[in-house]
């Protein structure tokens, strides 16, 4: 019997449409929780915080720009907030 991790379609769930400016593409992803955290890459990396949760639903709630190459997106907590 074929199970999922063998198989190779993906049910899309939900999306955004594209993030970031053009010709950027998305690097980097970490979900933590309700939120998904995303890189894009082109000559800085913007940086996007989405609420996923309703995953059909995904919104960015934030967007930051940040100078130079995030190829690593790492949890940290500041004053008990998840970052």
């Amino acid at each position: 019997p074929e199970t999922a991790a063998s198989d190779p379609k993906m049910e899309l769930t939900g999306e955004t449409g594209h993030l970031g400016k053009p010709g950027e593409e998305v690097f980097a992803v970490r979900f933590m929780g309700e939120k998904a955290y995303v890189v894009t890459f082109e000559q800085t990396d913007p940086f996007y915080v989405l609420n996923v949760t309703d995953p059909t639903n995904p919104i960015v709630v934030g967007e930051l720009q940040i100078p130079g190459f995030s190829s690593y997106l790492h949890p940290i907590k500041i004053d008990g907030v998840d970052m």
